[in-house]
């Protein structure tokens, strides 16, 4: 028994690790694109699963929420005037994707 647990603890680790290692280059990719593609980064990471697709928008709706909530904060407000159209245009870039994402997932629930 001792032998099948770490054997499902190494399972349950290794997919943690690949959705992580997942989410951290998809936000990556979106915050450093100029033009970011998310039809041609799921092709590129030979993604087509509708679960993982939703996982990604989820993930990156959850993250849009927490960093405008982040820049909004009493006493942050003054430090991000400066810095406010950098930030703005991040949370578009990301508010595209989640549209994009929508749009594929849309597309592929229609396919089944």
């Amino acid at each position: 028994i001792g032998s099948l647990m770490n054997k499902n603890m190494i399972e349950l680790l290794e997919l943690n690790n690949r959705l992580a290692s997942l989410q951290a280059e998809f936000l990556e990719r979106v915050a450093k694109s100029g033009f970011f593609s998310a039809d041609l980064w799921l092709e590129e990471k030979k993604i087509s699963d509708l679960d993982e697709i939703v996982f990604l928008r989820k993930y990156l709706r959850e993250i849009n929420k927490r960093f405008v909530r982040f820049c909004i904060k009493d006493g942050y407000a003054a430090y991000w005037k400066p810095n406010q159209l950098g930030r703005e245009h991040l949370c578009r870039k990301l508010k595209l994707a989640d549209i994009e994402l929508t749009n594929i997932i849309k597309n592929k629930r229609g396919e089944q």
